[in-house]
């Protein structure tokens, strides 16, 4: 008790020794725990993040290995197929790689897995009865994912998708496989603007990593397997979650993966892995809490050597000034002050000091504030491209899923106008053409669906720059009087004071762009706004592609259809049970 009592007693140094000490100590306890909350923060931020991006890596593979099956389902019916045509079968197996880049390579085999016809060349006898995908298809009969492979006819690492040939019977007479290249998901990791660090990749049921983005063949050499205690985790019970472990370059990350599987009843074919670095997450926490408590740490010595050196009655008042200032700081109020002039002496010093680091607390808090906000505005962004996205991958109806995703990205990023133009040349043209097919505007703004002006004109002519510029992959934005005067006369009639415009690319061509206009006010669009209409004009370019490739299978199926009705000969199709399933007018008369 003597000791305790021997400490609030003595000279006027040591009282204010102790003073500017326990003064001190709320505004650390303050800072700290706020830096504790500010990393929890992050890394559940973070969390949320890998998991979104999983789950938005993992849909556009399904949307892929839904597209796999579709194909080859339809393949293994064809009378070309079943009757081994081989010439005919390279004819459209060359048809559809040029019409969808996804598909690198489609083979036909027998029953013994020898390959009869392929879309690329190869040279006999080519056998894949010892490939995964090949026993799967054959002993499930029915729809099955491989492995890693580096096929025999190209050296391009791929993943293939097989589907079982049956007879009338239900008899296996071989598959139709086709290899899918594993790029794809590069431009939506471009897109995500991830902490540097970050990767997207992908594993087979065997834990052997089939892509991986950015690319690091030293590190993260494609076909070899990831480290143990991750693939322990993603293998295990569990279908999707996240967690933090440490990747093959010793550095730890949050990680999250999602199990793919071909079925629900059948084992993961796939696994898709998102990470992001741990140490990225939480450096601008860890620097705030590293600055905000050395200036508290600077500012305590300076108070303390104060007391020390000046330790004399007249400075009373003004200690307990700054206690008070210290005891408004700890309940919360950042905008306090001490009051006392910022004199060259030690007291008027140790107040600057404290006031400035009052002042720093608050435009901290005031960057955490904008931070946050820039965070919501991002979620929701890729909020919206998310769903824009999976609108024009799920909906068949092409006009019906680009309509609503306008509408979508017109409410969501409060635009005026939302718009599509295509770039085509007619074939009996001489020069290319660009017309509006799409459009969504605001209640209140003219449409200009129905401007004559807007729906046959020479793009190249009217603005040579848009051409060049989108068609290198770069945006068009900006303020309408910054711009060239022939652009201006051509976008002024249409009340547009600022815009930003993102190419639309079809099999590497550019196939016509996406568009924000400004027409009530002018306005500049932010980066996070300009990546969700990137991350949207790729969807539609991919889109397109899709509904280009049913409407190939379509064509053909027609073709058949007519070619069948047209053979001068009766002939009729029955079922295994021996029901009359089809027959041509030939065999009706």
């Amino acid at each position: 008790m003597k000791r305790m009592i021997s400490i609030f007693t003595g000279t006027i140094r040591k009282k204010l020794f102790l003073l500017v000490f326990i003064s001190v100590l709320p505004a650390l306890g303050i800072i700290l725990h706020a830096g504790v909350n500010n990393r929890r923060h992050q890394l559940q931020q973070a969390e949320y993040e890998v998991m979104r991006m999983v789950h938005a890596a993992a849909e556009i593979q399904e949307r892929m290995t839904l597209s796999a099956f579709q194909l080859l389902g339809t393949l293994a019916q064809t009378p070309m197929v079943l009757n081994r045509d081989t010439d005919a079968c390279i004819r459209l197996f060359q048809n559809l790689l040029k019409m969808n880049p996804m598909l690198k390579n489609i083979v036909v085999t027998d029953a013994a897995g020898d390959v009869f016809a392929a879309a690329l060349p190869f040279t006999p006898p080519v056998n894949l009865s010892d490939r995964k995908h090949f026993q799967d298809a054959r002993n499930a009969m029915g729809f099955s994912g491989g492995e890693l492979i580096v096929t025999r006819m190209s050296p391009e690492p791929a993943f293939p998708f097989a589907f079982p040939i049956q007879d009338k019977n239900g008899d296996f007479m071989g598959i139709v496989a086709t290899v899918i290249g594993l790029t794809d998901h590069e431009q939506l990791f471009h897109n995500a603007l991830l902490p540097k660090g970050s990767f997207i990749g992908m594993t087979d049921h065997q834990g052997r990593r089939l892509f991986r983005v950015p690319a690091d063949a030293n590190l993260f050499p494609l076909g070899e397997p990831v480290k143990p205690e991750v693939w322990a985790v993603i293998s295990g019970e569990n279908e999707e979650r996240p967690f933090v472990g440490e990747i093959s370059d010793a550095s730890r990350q949050i990680l999250a993966f999602k199990k793919l599987r071909v079925n629900e009843d059948r084992s993961p074919y796939m696994y898709m892995v998102v990470g992001i670095p741990k140490s990225e997450v939480l450096a601008s926490a860890q620097n705030i809490l590293v600055r905000d408590v050395t200036l508290v740490s600077v500012a305590a010595l300076l108070a303390l050597a104060t007391a020390w050196l000046l330790g004399d009655l007249a400075f009373v008042r003004k200690l307990r000034r700054l206690q008070e200032a210290a005891r408004q700081l700890a309940q919360g109020d950042l905008k306090v002050k001490t009051g006392i002039p910022h004199s060259h002496g030690e007291l008027g010093q140790l107040a600057k000091s404290f006031d400035n680091m009052a002042c720093q607390l608050s435009e901290d808090q005031g960057r955490r504030e904008q931070a946050e906000a820039a965070l919501r505005q991002r979620e929701h962004a890729l909020e919206i491209a998310a769903v824009s996205t999976l609108e024009l991958l799920r909906e068949p109806d092409l006009d019906k899923s680009v309509n609503a995703v306008l509408s979508k990205l017109g409410q969501g990023t409060d635009s005026d106008r939302v718009y599509v133009f295509h770039i085509h040349q007619p074939s009996d043209a001489q020069k290319k053409w660009t017309g509006l097919l799409y459009e969504w505007t605001k209640p209140g703004v003219t449409p200009q669906i129905d401007n004559p002006k807007l729906q046959k004109f020479p793009l190249s002519e009217l603005a040579p720059r848009w051409v060049a510029e989108m068609g290198a992959g770069r945006s068009i934005k900006g303020l309408i009087q910054e711009f060239p005067e022939p652009e201006q006369r051509f976008l002024l009639p249409q009340d547009i004071v600022s815009i930003l415009a993102v190419p639309i690319f079809l099999h590497d061509s550019l196939w016509g762009f996406l568009g924000f206009d400004a027409v009530q006010a002018p306005r500049q669009w932010n980066p996070v706004e300009e990546s969700v209409l990137q991350i949207v004009a790729a969807a539609f370019g991919a889109a397109i592609s899709r509904k280009t490739a049913e409407d190939i299978i379509v064509t053909q199926r027609d073709l058949m259809h007519a070619l069948f009705q047209s053979i001068p000969l009766g002939i009729m199709v029955w079922d295994a049970q021996g029901k009359l399933l089809q027959a041509n007018q030939f065999f009706s008369t």
